[in-house]
């Protein structure tokens, strides 16, 4: 088949190309994109040509059947500043060392020890919540609660620590800040060097400052410690990098930069999550009775086990509605090593940028049935399973950077539903219009002030009766 003439379909500004859609409108930018009904949607960034795959049959070829090709994007490389040389950034045999450090950690009889501490921490915090805003009567930022129970619940399960509510708060506006930066520079066509010393770039290295001090305390008690005294993740770093370079030659950034990306990739993906639910819940009371009576129905007054999760299968496909319509990681940039010749003929170039976008896909209506509508019992429903494409959904990625946590970020959210509903109600204030913003997250833009409610329980025996 002959190759298709290269053709640019949105050339964008000179010298800009579409820099600055990407920073100030991405979703509406790639909706566009998706909607001219083609399967490749070529774009510039710079001086750059990219590639949109507006098919799942193409993110498939990333994920599975051309992965190796498919390298991460030097786009990356410009987390860096921030992440370093961890598991986001890097590619090649360090980057293996460091999944094969950590991948034993998230295997099925890990996650099921970290459930108990998982279901304590939402337990607790949602009870703190609900007491909270019954006391102050004053509405409640759910983003920031969100934060704070994720950030709990990961510090408790991979790092066998709990940090104070005044140093949750702290910790979350600087990986706001330093999250924030990154993203304008990860889509900017000409960034800036760190090293100018720009209002911005002093507010972004003082917090990165004040969470590289936390970090790296947090690191160096633990490795004054006995090895194997205590079984977690961070154990099995420093234990990884003893092993790598012996006990007397540490390497304290590889450390550092490993276990923060870890500890910002494990908590902000499930805040964004957490976060749209709490919308989800509000704007669909009927889905809040319906968890509500499950999680009540199998937990009763108990906290959730690992064994029970099974049994919630009505909030799993909520949550699944949820990262369907808002993943958190709503896009991902890949580099082809060598030249790729589409099934169609069309040519992508050896070093090009491809990106591939859970938000497009997975609301794309050749894919989805009422793509734009909330309707958890699509995944309920087994038939719709069998005809759905499996790359039509991949909101943690796929083939061999697939999220670590996937199955850990599906646990903890479920297991924080079960505690939301059974506790409490949740209503977004009149009148409040939530955009989505794509950062490095996909997060609400502005404050999600909610009124919170004590919930009644459910009394199974007068609804049997009236049954």
């Amino acid at each position: 088949m002959p190759h298709k003439s290269p053709h640019i379909d949105f050339p964008g500004q000179p010298l800009l190309g579409n820099a600055n859609r990407l920073l100030n409108d991405a979703l509406n930018f790639m909706s566009e994109m998706s909607n001219t009904g083609k399967k490749v949607v070529s774009f510039k960034i710079g001086r750059e040509t990219c590639y949109l795959y507006n098919h799942p049959d193409l993110i498939e070829r990333v994920y599975r059947s051309k992965q190796k090709n498919y390298e991460r994007s030097d786009y990356y490389d410009r987390l860096k500043p921030f992440l370093g040389e961890g598991l986001l950034t890097l590619e090649g045999p360090k980057w293996r060392q460091q999944r094969s450090v950590a991948q034993p950690s998230f295997k099925g009889s890990c996650l099921k020890e970290m459930t108990d501490q998982m279901a304590l921490s939402a337990d607790q915090n949602v009870k703190a919540l609900i007491n909270n805003a019954t006391n102050n009567k004053h509405p409640v930022d759910m983003i920031e609660f969100s934060l704070s129970i994720t950030l709990d619940i990961a510090l408790r399960t991979m790092f066998t620590t709990q940090l104070k509510e005044g140093v949750l708060s702290k910790l979350y506006d600087a990986m706001t800040v330093a999250l924030r930066e990154m993203e304008k520079k990860l889509w900017s066509a000409l960034p800036l060097p760190m090293w100018l010393p720009t209002k911005r770039h002093r507010r972004y290295k003082r917090a990165v400052g004040y969470i590289d001090e936390l970090v790296l305390d947090l690191i160096n008690e633990r490795v004054k410690r006995p090895r194997g005294e205590t079984n977690d993740l961070l154990e099995a770093i420093i234990q990884g990098e003893i092993d790598l370079n012996g006990k007397n030659n540490i390497d304290q950034q590889s450390l550092l930069d490993q276990v923060k990306l870890i500890l910002v990739a494990s908590h902000e993906t499930v805040t964004s999550s957490i976060s749209w639910s709490l919308l989800c819940l509000s704007k669909h009371p009927e889905w809040h009775t319906k968890l509500k009576t499950e999680a009540e129905t199998v937990l009763g007054d108990n906290l959730a086990g690992f064994d029970d999760i099974a049994n919630l299968p009505l909030s799993k496909a909520f949550f699944e509605e949820v990262l369907r319509l808002y993943p958190a990681a709503w896009s991902f940039s890949r580099k082809t090593i060598d030249e790729d010749v589409l099934d169609d003929g069309t040519v992508i170039p050896a070093g090009s940028t491809v990106v591939t976008a859970p938000y497009i896909i997975q609301r794309h209506p050749d894919f989805w049935h009422n793509p734009e509508g909330f309707d958890p019992a699509r995944f309920l429903k087994s038939d719709d399973k069998l005809q759905q494409h499996p790359f039509a959904f991949f909101p943690f990625a796929a083939g061999k950077h697939v999220c670590l946590g996937n199955r850990f970020a599906m646990l903890e959210g479920v297991i924080i539903l079960s505690s939301l509903v059974r506790a409490g109600e949740y209503h977004l204030l009149p009148g409040t219009h939530v955009e989505a913003e794509p950062a490095m997250t996909l997060r609400p833009k502005a404050p999600l002030l909610m009124t919170v409610h004590p919930q009644q329980k459910i009394d199974q025996k007068k609804q049997a009766g009236a049954a």
